[in-house]
C-alpha cells in the first residue's frame, strides 16, 4: 500500500498551481446559433387598368346597338346613363329571375307619392282617365263604345293594370265587335234574301216593290228620320231585324195599306189620288188593246186592273 498512496501523492498537483478557489470550471460545450431568415421581398400588388366608359355620346348608339331593333328595349335602356348601369341592371335582372323574382308589391298604406312612383315604374297610368286619352295608336273608341271603356278603366286603374295590357284587351273588344258586327250584316243579307224571295213569289216583284215604296212613304209621313230609322233597324229579341221578319213585314203593309190604299194600287205612278188612279187603268187599258192575247195571260195585270177599278168605285162621292 505504501507504493500506491506514494504514487498518488506523484501525481497530485501541487497546491500552489491552482487558480485560487478551486479548480477552473469545465469547458462549455460550444453552442450552436441559427442566423436569422431574412424574407423575401413582397410582390407588387398587380394593378388593374381603369375601366373607361363610352362618352355620354356614344351612349344612343351603345342603347341601339343593345336592343337589336327592339324600340321597346331601346326605350327601356334609356333609362340608365351610364354602360356600367346597363350591365349592372342586366345581371340584377338575372339574379331575380334565378331567385324566382316577385315584382314589388303595390304600397296600399304608402303615401300618395310613394303609390305615383310605384305606378310609373310599372307603367300604370296615374289616373283612370289617362288610359283612354293615352290609348295606343291604330286603336280608335268610337262614341258608343266610350262608356264601356270608361267604366273599365276605373276599374283597371283601381287593379293597377298596364297601360299596355289595357291597349290589348281594347284591340281584342274592337277586333270581337267587328266580327259581331260583319256577322250580323251577313245574317241580315239571308234574311233579307228569304223574305224578298217569298214576297216576290207571292205578290210580283211590281206589288212588292210598291208595298215597301208605300211603307216606306207611311213611315217617312208619320215619324221623323231618327225614329224612322230606329224602327227599320229594330230587332227583335232573337236578333233578326223586324222588317226581316215576313210576318212583321206583311202587316206593315197592310197598316200601310190602309192609311194609304191608292199608292199601293198604283206603285210609282203618281202622287195617289183619283188622277193617279185613272193614269194607271189607262196604261193597263192600253196594253189589253195592244194584245188581247198577251193580256188574258197577264194574271198580275188584270188583277191590278181590278183593284184600281174597285178602289175608284169607293172613292166615288156617294148620292
Amino acid at each position: 500500500m505504501k507504493w500506491f498512496q506514494r504514487y498518488r501523492l506523484e501525481q497530485a498537483v501541487p497546491s500552489d498551481v491552482l487558480p485560487p478557489g478551486g479548480p477552473p470550471p469545465a469547458t462549455p460545450p460550444p453552442t450552436s446559433v441559427t442566423p436569422p431568415v431574412t424574407p423575401p421581398p413582397a410582390t407588387p400588388p398587380v394593378v388593374e387598368p381603369p375601366v373607361v366608359s363610352p362618352v355620354a355620346a356614344d351612349l344612343p348608339a351603345l342603347r341601339k346597338q343593345l336592343a337589336g331593333g327592339d324600340a321597346v328595349l331601346e326605350k327601356e335602356l334609356e333609362r340608365y346613363g351610364t354602360p356600367d348601369a346597363i350591365g349592372k341592371a342586366f345581371r340584377e335582372r338575372g339574379v331575380r329571375i334565378s331567385q324566382g323574382f316577385k315584382p314589388e308589391a303595390f304600397p296600399d298604406k304608402g303615401t300618395d307619392e310613394a303609390k305615383a312612383a310605384w305606378r310609373a315604374a310599372n307603367a300604370v297610368p296615374s289616373a283612370a282617365a289617362d288610359y283612354v286619352a293615352k290609348i295606343g295608336d291604330g286603336i280608335v273608341i268610337g262614341e258608343a263604345d266610350k262608356p264601356t271603356f270608361e267604366s273599365f278603366a276605373a276599374h283597371a286603374h283601381s287593379i293597377n293594370m298596364p297601360q299596355g295590357t289595357f291597349n290589348e284587351i281594347a284591340k281584342w273588344y274592337n277586333g270581337l265587335a267587328d266580327e259581331r258586327q260583319a256577322a250580323v250584316e251577313e245574317l241580315d243579307g239571308t234574311h233579307r234574301t228569304e223574305v224578298d224571295d217569298s214576297f216576290i213569289k207571292e205578290f210580283g216583284p211590281a206589288e212588292y216593290r210598291a208595298n215597301k215604296n208605300n211603307l216606306q212613304a207611311m213611315l217617312s209621313a208619320n215619324f221623323d228620320e231618327a225614329t224612322t230609322a230606329a224602327l227599320l233597324n229594330a230587332r227583335g229579341a232573337d236578333g233578326r231585324a223586324l222588317f226581316n221578319n215576313a210576318a212583321v213585314l206583311k202587316g206593315m203593309f197592310q197598316l200601310a195599306r190602309t192609311v194609304n190604299p191608292m199608292s199601293t194600287l198604283v206603285g210609282n205612278a203618281g202622287t195617289g189620288d183619283a188622277k193617279s188612279v185613272d193614269a194607271r187603268l189607262a196604261e193597263l187599258q192600253a196594253l189589253r188593246s195592244k194584245d188581247v192575247t198577251a193580256w188574258m195571260k197577264n194574271e198580275p195585270g188584270r188583277k191590278e186592273e181590278r183593284e184600281l177599278l174597285e178602289l175608284k168605285s169607293r172613292m166615288a162621292p156617294s148620292r
